[in-house]
């Protein structure tokens, strides 16, 4: 019964998305530096916290190595081993990324 409930309950939840044309349109719309996170985080799935505890040094490429999160002005480890990890991004965000990051070599 309980496990009933649960699954009847997930299933009415609503899961909030956004379709491909309103992220187009939310990223084009935004200026920066938010453009750039905004493209970040839809291109890579990315939890905003990690999104906001990347470094420089984590961006190689077309991987970004996820090692850190961010909270109250801190980077924390990962809670679990699973949450370190590496995620390829398209060659079009690894781009827009090294922009943004520019001349700088930490931070």
């Amino acid at each position: 019964m309980v496990v009933g409930s649960a699954l009847n309950d997930e299933e009415e939840q609503k899961k909030p998305a956004f379709t491909a044309a309103e992220v187009t349109t939310i990223i084009s719309k935004a200026e920066e530096p938010f453009r750039t996170l905004y493209a970040l985080l839809a291109g890579t799935g990315l939890r905003i916290e990690e999104a906001i505890g990347l470094q420089v040094q984590d961006v190689r490429g077309t991987v970004i190595h996820v090692r850190h999160s961010h909270w109250n002005g801190e980077l924390y480890d990962p809670k679990t081993a699973a949450g370190i990890r590496e995620v390829d991004i398209h060659s079009s965000l690894a781009l827009l990324l090294r922009e943004q990051i520019g001349t700088r070599t930490s931070g």
